[in-house]
């Protein structure tokens, strides 16, 4: 209720298909940003998405229009959880999960990134095989060519002893992504991975 009534409704940019479900599309310039309700059960259930849910997002960006260059995905869950919750939800859910994961690969000449939630950790991967082993091991962050990165913000809260974010840089055809966090409320951020979004041969 407070993300329809307070923060979609003052973004004229902002497309709500359906009230009641917080999925929606939000562009800006070149950019095109994605973020799907998994808690709604007409696009997702278990904090992740549905067949609706996948279908949506995959339409979300296939239908973006021509001047969008970069496509970011939000999620609650990430597809390949880290650190926390590594046998639940998505990874329970993996042809769901692998199908979703290959609409975005099959639009990767736009899709940048995936950002997610959930697990209170600061962590990037690369996936290009959702099925593979790389992908598939809790202990591995991949960094596959021709893949699509998984983002983890991280933590945050006033119990987190360590805060932190990830700054998206886009400057016309090329994208960063800069991760910055803190320990204790005295110290203050510092960058721990800066890095390019986009691949040369995109």
């Amino acid at each position: 209720a407070f993300m329809a009534r307070d923060i979609l409704a003052a973004l004229p940019q902002a497309r709500v298909p359906d009230p009641a479900v917080i999925s929606y599309t939000f562009d800006w310039r070149n950019v095109r940003i994605v973020v799907a309700d998994p808690h709604h059960p007409a696009h997702g259930a278990d904090r992740f998405l549905n067949d609706a849910g996948c279908q949506w997002v995959e339409a979300a960006v296939r239908e973006a229009p021509p001047e969008v260059e970069h496509v970011f995905v939000g999620l609650h869950e990430p597809p390949f959880p880290r650190n926390r919750h590594v046998s639940e939800m998505a990874a329970a859910k993996r042809p769901l999960r692998n199908a979703l994961w290959n609409g975005l690969l099959a639009q990767r000449s736009r899709v940048r990134a995936v950002f997610t939630g959930h697990t209170h950790y600061l962590e990037a991967m690369r996936v290009a095989d959702p099925a593979g082993a790389a992908a598939n091991d809790p202990d591995r962050y991949p960094d596959e060519p021709g893949g699509i990165w998984q983002i983890g913000a991280g933590a945050s809260g006033a119990r987190s002893a360590l805060l932190s974010y990830v700054r998206i840089v886009v400057d016309g055809r090329s994208v960063r992504a800069v991760s910055c966090a803190r320990e204790g409320k005295a110290a203050g951020f510092r960058v721990v991975k800066d890095w390019e979004l986009t691949d040369a041969g995109r």
